[in-house]
């Protein structure tokens, strides 16, 4: 603390080490220890072991790939400039920077599902995916030719022709586990019932192919582009499953993290220091990052700069209200983007995941086996039914993480 931070003298009590054993202890001078001087040394070997952690995966980025990290601010960013100087050798991927059509496929764009299916069970498998994300990427996606459909005579749109993100209704046939997601109080469910929504297409055949009634009414449909990532997913997935320790979690990053860049919000957030009155407001219609209070009337705060329905409706305002008390001034134009993101790319990627695991949870219920939990890339069942072939080293695989002697499903 402040105040004690000069203290000389007796060496502080063995309760306050955790991190020594005894004789280690005994090891400490007795006499004269000197905070101050022992913070400096710990402070120092810190700031010095953080600089060697990064120069040498500033060294490891540079000779696999020849990228310098200082170009990225974050993992994702440097996962993207990878791909772009090694990788990328066309324009096939569609940056989504215009906000309605943005808005319309972010309504599709749903990420993993938990689910606890049976609360307690004995005798159980442990299985996860190998990289599902990646492995999920490897399948086609959309590309830079996007076309309006929409359906008039009420017969609805031929789903089999189409290949984007769609408005649809939906009938589902009662299975055991849900096929199509749906965002409900801040949450996703996977209904049962008649209901309406917005889902890729492949996401929606797979759903027909499993006895849904889907009638397609309107959306946007993409041209079909293959291998997009392959060689990226592939390359990075060898390096990670040849390498262990710190360099495995490097390749391990690099992957996962890749994906994810794409699915960023378009519209970047703000940071401004307003006044409390102005403050207030913005936290009352907007998503807010982070705030700083600087003094009684001024606040640095992050946000998003435009207007939340949701938010509008929490705080009791009229978001028609809202919108007119805004500028009139075109929003795209006075607005930074980000113009190398892509939701239709990310939402495939999700979709397509899904799917996958999706496949094997009714390969096991067909089969007579139970499931006791999931989540994005995971599963728990019993050992009723067990597929061996689920299990390898490859890409989309699953491997057998843990047997489970009894476990409990909050």
């Amino acid at each position: 603390k402040r105040n004690s931070l000069n203290y000389i003298g007796k060496k502080p009590d063995f309760y306050y080490y955790d991190s020594i054993n005894i004789n280690e202890y005994k090891l400490i001078p007795d006499k004269d220890w000197n905070l101050k001087i022992e913070c400096l040394k710990y402070l120092n070997k810190d700031i010095v072991s953080l600089y060697n952690v990064m120069s040498e995966f500033s060294r490891l980025i540079y000779i696999n790939f020849n990228v310098q990290i200082t170009d990225a601010l974050t993992i994702t960013r440097l996962a993207l400039n990878i791909f772009k100087k090694k990788y990328y050798n066309s324009i096939n991927i569609p940056s989504i920077n215009k906000i309605y059509l943005f808005n319309f496929i972010k309504e599709g764009y749903f990420g993993g599902i938990t689910e606890v299916y049976k609360p307690f069970g004995k005798d159980l498998i442990y299985i996860d995916v190998n990289s599902l994300y990646p492995f999920a990427s490897l399948n086609p996606m959309p590309g830079t030719t996007c076309t309006y459909l929409e359906n008039l005579d009420g017969q609805g749109l031929d789903l089999e022709d189409l290949f984007g993100f769609f408005y649809a209704k939906v009938k589902t046939n009662n299975l055991y586990i849900g096929l199509l997601p749906v965002h409900k109080d801040g949450q996703l469910i996977c209904p049962n019932g008649e209901f309406e929504g917005i889902w890729s297409s492949e996401e929606l055949k797979f759903a027909k192919s499993q006895g849904y009634e889907i009638k397609v009414v309107k959306g946007y449909h993409f041209n079909k582009v293959d291998n997009i990532f392959k060689d990226y997913v592939t390359d990075l997935y060898q390096f990670k499953k040849s390498s262990s320790g710190f360099l495995k979690l490097i390749y391990k990053s690099l992957l996962n993290n890749f994906i994810g860049r794409f699915g960023l919000n378009i519209i970047k957030p703000l940071t401004q220091t307003v006044s409390k009155e102005r403050r207030d407001y913005i936290f009352a219609t907007r998503v807010v990052h982070s705030q700083t209070i600087l003094n009684d009337n001024n606040y640095l705060i992050t946000y998003t700069p435009t207007i939340s329905k949701e938010i509008c409706t929490q705080h009791g305002l009229d978001i028609i209200k809202v919108l007119d008390k805004e500028s009139k001034l075109n929003i795209e134009n006075n607005l930074d983007l980000f113009k190398d993101v892509s939701i239709a790319t990310a939402a495939f990627v999700t979709s397509y995941a899904r799917i996958h695991i999706n496949k094997i949870k009714l390969e096991i219920i067909k089969n007579g086996g139970f499931i006791y939990y999931s989540d994005t890339d995971s599963i728990i069942l019993n050992k009723t039914y067990f597929n061996s072939d689920w299990i390898s080293d490859k890409i989309g695989s699953f491997k057998l993480e843990y047997d489970i002697k009894e476990a409990y499903f909050i």
